[in-house]
C-alpha cells in the first residue's frame, strides 16, 4: 500500500531496520558537478569560533563543503580550515589517491595493531600523540589544493583497526564554538590524545537523524582508544554540554551507547511519539511483525 505521509518518510531515513525491507528506490539526479578544494589555510582557534559565530548563510560565496581540524592541545592555538567551493564540471583533473589497507582472507592487514600500540606508548605523553595524529592527518587525510566530484573526493571507508574507535556529537553551529572550548576542557581534564575533525552539515528532515540541528549541524569526530576512557569520555562531555544547556545528539553507528534515556534528551517526546506512530501505521499495527524488524539496536534504545 503507496503511504504519501511526511512522517512516515521522516521516520523511515533513519530507521535502524525497524520499517521493513526496500524494494524500490526512486532517484533525484543533479547535473555533474565538481568541487575545488584550495590549499589547506591554517586559523587561530579565536578567529575559527570568530568565523563559527557569524557564519554567512545567506551569501556564502559559492561555498558548498566547509570542515575543520583542531588539536586541544596546541600550544599555537592553530587550526586547520577546509572549504570547498561547487563549479562546473570539466574533465581531465586529477583525483587524488585514497590509502587503502589491504586485508588478506584471514582479515590481517599491516600495521592493524599500530593504533593500539600507539595509543599505549607510554614514553609519549597525550599532548605529543595527539600532535602525531594532527600533523599525520594534515599529510593523508584532508583534501587539499585539489579538484574533483564528490564521487572521486569522498572515498574514505572507515576501517577500525585494533585498538582504535570513534566518536561523532553533533551540536547547532550555534554552539560549535562553546563546544570547541568544552570538549578541549573534557579532554585535558582526561588526558586523552585525540584531535577532533568537524564538519558541517544541512540539518536532516529525519525524526530520529542525528544531523537534524538547525540551521548547521557541526558534526565534532574524535578518534579514540577503544578502551574504557572512550564511553567516559563521551558520558563526561555530554555531561559538559548538557550543563551549558547545549543540546547535542550522538552518531548512530559511531559506537554511541544510545539508551532510552539518551534517546528522549536528544530528541524529544514528540519526535519519537511520531516514529512510533509512523512504524505502527507501516506495520497496521501488527505487533507480531513489527517484532520480526526489532533488534539490539532498538532494544537498548526502548524503540523495539
Amino acid at each position: 500500500e503507496r503511504l504519501r505521509d511526511d512522517d512516515v518518510l521522516n521516520a523511515a531515513i533513519v530507521s535502524f531496520g525497524a520499517f521493513g525491507i526496500i524494494t524500490a528506490v526512486a532517484i533525484e539526479t543533479d547535473p555533474i558537478y565538481q568541487l575545488l578544494f584550495p590549499p589547506i589555510k591554517d586559523i587561530t582557534h579565536t578567529a575559527l569560533k570568530e568565523k563559527l559565530n557569524n557564519f554567512d548563510f545567506d551569501n556564502p560565496k559559492g561555498l558548498y563543503h566547509y570542515e575543520f581540524v583542531f588539536d586541544p592541545y596546541s600550544k599555537t592555538q592553530t587550526a586547520m580550515e577546509a572549504p570547498a567551493t561547487r563549479i562546473p564540471f570539466e574533465p581531465g583533473h586529477p583525483t587524488p589517491t585514497p590509502p587503502w589497507i589491504v586485508r588478506s582472507d584471514k582479515g590481517f592487514a599491516p600495521g592493524d595493531q599500530a593504533a593500539g600500540i600507539f595509543f599505549n606508548m607510554p614514553l609519549l605523553t597525550p599532548e605529543q600523540k595527539t600532535a602525531i595524529q594532527f600533523d599525520q592527518y594534515r599529510k593523508k587525510c584532508i583534501l587539499t589544493d585539489t579538484r574533483g566530484t564528490p564521487g572521486q573526493l569522498f572515498t574514505a571507508t572507515i576501517t577500525y583497526l585494533e585498538g582504535y574507535t570513534e566518536s561523532a556529537i553533533g551540536v547547532s553551529i550555534t554552539a560549535a564554538a562553546a563546544m570547541i572550548d568544552i570538549s578541549t576542557r573534557v579532554i585535558a581534564d582526561m588526558q586523552l590524545p585525540t584531535m577532533s575533525q568537524v564538519r558541517l552539515v544541512h540539518p536532516s528532515r529525519a525524526l530520529l537523524g542525528f544531523t537534524q540541528l538547525t540551521p548547521k549541524t557541526a558534526v565534532f569526530e574524535f578518534g579514540l582508544a577503544n578502551d574504557d576512557s572512550f564511553p567516559a569520555f563521551e558520558n563526561n562531555l555530554t555531561a559538559a554540554l548538557s550543563k551549558a544547556g547545549i543540546a547535542y545528539t550522538l552518531h548512530w553507528s559511531k559506537n554511541a551507547g544510545i539508551d532510552a534515556k539518551r534517546l528522549e534528551h536528544m530528541y524529544g517526546t514528540t519526535r519519537i511519539a511520531t516514529w512510533r506512530a509512523a512504524r505502527r501505521r507501516v506495520f497496521q499495527n501488527n505487533a507480531a511483525l513489527m517484532h520480526v524488524f526489532d533488534n539490539d539496536h532498538l532494544a537498548r534504545a526502548g524503540l523495539a
